[in-house]
């Protein structure tokens, strides 16, 4: 608690089977367009699911957002590519946790690409630009616990081909989506 981590744009994560990588203080992931932070799989030959997950604990710092629903402070993941993660049911998973994802690819997840457990004390989820592709499960999965306990924002993103739903929400105050696609789920 109370570490920040930066990675820097271009950086490439071969990650071992089983890795989880638990936010408790603040990340930020910082790729752009064309040099995108990757994590991926250490192995030569991938499969969905191979790697654990990222996890935005209880206790991680929460993300904060400006009047336009722009991050402020807090975890950031910018311009990366997150793939053949999920083994332990989500690529990225946010428990009570608010975190932010801009410009990201998130595929091959062995489950869920992106799921966010929130209560009425969670600042909100925001994706923007979001790609989240050929996972096993849902695309994006939210779950609060009891109705009109979160808002999850999804805009500008392409959430297709995965197994189970595009977007599955259970208890959300507020869900907006908007220009986005939701194909072949």
């Amino acid at each position: 608690p109370g570490v920040t981590l930066t990675v820097n744009p271009g950086v490439r994560v071969a990650l071992e089977d089983d890795t989880v990588i638990q936010v408790e203080g603040t990340l930020r992931v910082l790729g752009l367009p064309g040099r995108e932070v990757i994590f991926t799989t250490k192995r030569v030959t991938p499969a969905p699911g191979v790697w654990g997950e990222f996890r935005f604990p209880l206790n991680c710092q929460d993300t904060t957002f400006d009047g336009n629903r722009d991050h402020s402070a807090g975890s950031t993941i910018e311009h990366a590519i997150i793939e053949y993660g999920g083994k332990l049911g989500a690529a990225v998973k946010g428990d009570r946790c608010t975190f932010a994802l801009y410009g990201t690819t998130i595929r091959y997840s062995g489950a869920v690409g992106v799921a966010w457990d929130f209560d009425d004390d969670t600042n909100g989820l925001v994706i923007r630009d979001l790609t989240v592709v050929d996972n096993v499960s849902h695309g994006v999965y939210a779950n609060g616990d009891y109705i009109g306990s979160g808002d999850l924002e999804i805009s500008d993103s392409w959430i297709g081909r995965n197994g189970g739903s595009g977007i599955d929400s259970t208890y959300a105050n507020l869900i907006t989506v908007d220009r986005t696609v939701l194909i072949a789920n």
